[in-house]
């Protein structure tokens, strides 16, 4: 009869897995009902890898338990801290005195180093979650990543796949290098299909044989930006047997050109000034969006020209009235907060608007944005 259900189930898996649950509510309603309890008792919480080649891609250990409690123990899910980091678990309730397992998974591709990763396991043990730990080395063991070609994209080793230009002065065009290795045993070529604009990007080779080095030069122009500007350009790896498209990230942040002003010039500069440099909005209903207004004047003796105003958080957004205030005027800008963009398991918002402006003296202007929510 046993054999005859489970044929009928692996065809039915919709089915099988209504029994399941079925089956987990009748264990857990029987539970309640007795006042009995359960356990989770791990042979050990902690496991250290010990030194592991990147190249092993992923390692794993199980950890056992045995349920030494009255009831059934269910599993019902595991958290993890990081994408590096993964679990499986026994999936069916745990009678007393059986045993279960959790397997922890380890990514060691692409992490070297020293690690210490947790992973919670949620069950129907109060307070609901035990901690699992894991440790290790990843070390480098080809001699690629060891020179620093620690990133693969299609058989192209590259040193890194960000780039930060750092502080620009506004109209200049810096440009960066990372230099590739074709790790593959074929040929590859490297394409950028959407180079030009802000971001201009080639390769010196444009295509190279196996072991064969190339430099990619990725250069921004600067011309209209101002502040933090981040963004993304393709790459376009190609071989006799696939193509594959991916990211190179970059990030500026560009200042004004004051360096160049004479004595007189600073003298007769704008002077921003603020009516207030924090905003407490008390409390909110979190799906009302809400604004507040900051009123900014120039006390200097020349037009302040508002280049941008950038906000730490989705939540929050700021326009300005006028991009231009003349001498002994003010203007308004408003600030925006969007409760309903914010993560259900926070309450409270303490974010921050950077107001960027052409005042030597001040030329970031910070603002202070606190709400609660209901």
């Amino acid at each position: 009869m046993t054999a005859s259900v489970t044929r009928r189930t692996r065809r039915h898996p919709a089915k099988a897995a209504i029994i399941r649950k079925v089956v987990t509510a009748a264990l857990l309603l029987q539970a309640c009902i007795t006042g009995a309890s359960q356990t989770m008792d791990f042979d050990g919480t902690h496991y250290d890898f010990g030194d592991i080649a990147e190249s092993g891609k992923t390692v794993s250990h199980r950890f056992r338990f045995t349920n030494n409690g009255n009831a059934p123990l269910v599993i019902y899910g595991t958290v993890s801290g990081c994408g590096c980091t993964a679990a499986e678990y026994t999936a069916r309730p745990v009678a007393p005195g059986d045993t279960g397992h959790v397997k922890v998974i380890y990514t060691a591709e692409g992490y070297p180093g020293r690690f210490v990763r947790g992973i919670r396991v949620k069950s129907n043990i109060p307070p609901g979650e035990t901690l699992l730990t894991v440790e290790g080395n990843v070390i480098r063991d080809d001699t690629l990543s060891a020179a620093g070609y620690v990133h693969e994209i299609n058989g192209l080793r590259l040193t890194a796949e960000n780039v930060l230009f750092g502080n620009v002065i506004q109209g200049e065009e810096p440009c960066r290098t990372i230099m590739a290795v074709n790790g593959s045993d074929r040929p590859v070529s490297i394409t950028f299909p959407r180079s030009g604009g802000r971001v201009k990007a080639a390769a010196s080779p444009a295509a190279a044989e196996p072991g064969e080095k190339t430099a990619i030069t990725l250069c921004y122009d600067s011309s209209g930006a101002w502040g933090e500007e981040r963004g993304g350009i393709a790459i376009c790896i190609g071989s006799t047997t696939k193509t594959v498209t991916d990211t190179i990230r970059y990030a500026a942040e560009v200042k004004e050109r004051f360096g160049a002003l004479t004595p007189e010039e600073k003298d007769n500069a704008p002077a921003i000034e603020v009516s207030t440099r924090a905003l407490n909005a008390g409390v909110r209903e979190r799906e009302k969006p809400f604004t507040e207004n900051v009123t900014v004047s120039n006390t200097g003796k020349s037009t302040l020209h508002i280049r941008k105003i950038e906000s730490s958080s989705p939540c929050v957004s700021a326009t300005a009235a006028a991009k231009e205030i003349e001498s002994g005027e003010s203007s308004l800008v408003t600030v925006t907060v969007n409760g309903g963009k914010l993560d259900k398991s926070r309450r409270l918002l303490n974010e921050r608007i950077r107001i960027i402006t052409d005042d030597p003296v001040n030329p970031e202007t910070q603002i202070q944005i606190t709400a609660s929510f209901r």
